[in-house]
């Protein structure tokens, strides 16, 4: 929620918190003092470590972790031990003057996300030192598919126009709720360990106005009231990208100290002063 209200966006929106949990919590391991203390806060005071994400023979699903320094660059071997060892992470040294570099941060993310994000950055300034990657990759069918006979062009009425669409469409008992006038209904994948949740607003609320409601409290009661209830689904097909950078909102929610020259990072090196960009 606090992340939302600091993004002003027109276009659909996709974003991983999982993803950017983790990238932070792997710098959280080499800050202390004010920095750490942040970083902890922003984090609710989770670390993002590697576990099993519960891939199997139908359900692909994995996240990948680097650390790209630059060979100008002394690092504590601690703080690299600590991200191999908890982080399953891969570690390199490399000069970051050499474009060759961008290139390869950019083809590891492009290998780790099976080809979908293939550049994640255009360059290396000459002050970076230092590179942390999370990529998160899932590819999952539904436990119940949408039949491809029932996918007709039909109009959506989105938020900013109607578009002319390919809408899918089932009807079945599924998991539904109706709570605070928006209707939501669960859409599981194949083994019952993800689910995908629709959420629609009523038809006076837009989704900026409804992203100021959601909350951890207002998620847990509307997942209490889902029942199984006969629903006729129609949804858009769709592809959805974005780049969104991350600064205002993480400094929205507290993190300030870790992009200023105050920022304490001596647990990944004793060279300095550190900041995160």
């Amino acid at each position: 929620q606090k992340t939302n209200s600091t993004v002003s966006y027109d276009e659909n929106l996709v974003v991983s918190p999982y993803s950017a949990g983790v990238a932070l919590s792997m710098l959280a391991e080499g800050a202390d003092g004010q920095t750490r203390a942040e970083l902890d806060d922003a984090l609710n005071g989770c670390i993002f470590k590697a576990e099993d994400l519960g891939s199997n023979d139908s359900i692909v699903v994995k996240s990948a972790n680097s650390l790209w320094v630059g060979d100008n660059f002394s690092i504590k071997n601690k703080y690299v031990s600590l991200l191999e060892k908890d982080y399953d992470a891969f570690v390199t040294t490399q000069n970051f003057l050499d474009p060759a570099t961008v290139h390869a941060i950019n083809n590891w993310c492009s290998e780790h996300t099976n080809g979908k994000i293939n550049e994640i950055i255009d360059e290396l300034s000459p002050n970076d030192v230092m590179v942390l990657v999370n990529a998160l990759y899932f590819k999952a069918p539904w436990l119940n598919p949408f039949e491809e006979l029932l996918t007709v062009d039909a109009k959506f009425n989105g938020s900013k126009k109607v578009s002319e669409v390919k809408m899918m469409s089932r009807k079945a008992y599924m998991n539904y709720a109706e709570y605070n006038g928006c209707q939501l209904v669960e859409l599981p994948y194949e083994g019952g360990r993800y689910s995908m949740y629709v959420l629609l607003p009523p038809p006076e609320m837009n989704v900026n106005e409804l992203i100021g409601y959601l909350s951890q409290e207002s998620y847990d009661a509307a997942m209490k009231s889902m029942r199984s209830t006969e629903v006729l689904f129609k949804m858009p097909k769709m592809k959805v990208e974005t780049s969104l950078l991350l600064n205002p909102a993480l400094q929205h929610m507290g993190i300030r100290t870790a992009f200023t020259s105050a920022a304490d990072f001596k647990g990944i090196s004793e060279m300095g002063p550190l900041s995160l960009g």
